[in-house]
């Protein structure tokens, strides 16, 4: 005989909440480089500014190894030492005005607009805040992010982030202090190159290859991303994960 099925699907928020408000996914970094994502409900009219705030006190009620970055800064005004950023293709691409409307970023009320892949929320790093006028903050991305396509949210060390250069260093020292930051990932050698319009593909970019000896005075950083080059390239993401390797810059 014929016979009816009705599915259900419990939700995380009312028929009612739904109606004036939408939910967003946003990512939050921690100090080792490795994603959380997490669900905000916000309202269909929300600013950038009002999604930064509620994802700051949803952070809060996570793990405490989550949200460490905002409890070591917590004496601070969260203007001062958390932002929000716009990343597309494995690349910071902005960081949004806080007056721009969310829903810029969303799709049916989710992330993945051509603006932006996902919005991220990180703690301002205090290298960051207390550097000297004559250092510089530059994004660093994977080099061969667009080969690979984009890693999982939860594979720390893969994903790109604001490093300082440090007046007086040379190419050799920012390798080595990027090589401490991300060596839970355990990556081999690995070149440097500056890189200006990273998202257009790399037949489009101009790359250049910079040398170890080189100061970083030297060097014109306007506009510019470090992309981080392996030489040994993994086939996949995961596989690189996996190879034991001795942590090295060349």
């Amino acid at each position: 005989s014929d016979f009816n099925v009705a599915h259900y699907e419990k939700l995380n928020y009312s028929v009612l909440d739904l109606n004036d408000n939408f939910v967003f996914d946003v990512r939050w970094l921690r100090d080792d480089l490795e994603m959380r994502t997490i669900e905000i409900l916000i309202p269909k009219v929300a600013k950038i500014q009002d999604l930064r705030r509620k994802a700051i006190g949803t952070v809060k009620k996570q793990p405490p190894e989550d949200f460490r970055g905002l409890m070591d800064r917590k004496h601070l005004d969260p203007n001062d030492c958390i932002r929000m950023v716009a990343i597309k293709s494995g690349i910071i691409k902005s960081i949004p005005n806080p007056d721009e409307d969310v829903r810029n970023y969303a799709t049916e009320g989710r992330n993945g607009t051509t603006d932006a892949d996902y919005l991220r929320l990180e703690a301002i790093g205090d290298d960051e805040r207390n550097r000297s006028e004559e250092d510089i903050v530059v994004p660093v991305f994977m080099y061969h992010m667009n080969s690979y396509g984009n890693p999982e949210p939860d594979e720390k060390g893969y994903v790109p982030f604001y490093f300082v250069i440090k007046s007086g260093e040379n190419v050799q020292s920012i390798k080595e202090r990027l090589a401490e930051k991300v060596k839970a990932k355990r990556f081999g050698q690995f070149k440097l190159k500056k890189i200006i319009k990273p998202l257009q593909t790399q037949q489009q970019q101009d790359a250049e290859e910079l040398n170890d000896e080189t100061s970083a005075a030297d060097i014109d950083w306007a506009d510019s991303h470090l992309g981080i080059e392996f030489l040994n390239k993994p086939r996949t993401y995961q596989s690189f994960y996996d190879r034991p390797m001795k942590i090295s810059a060349s």
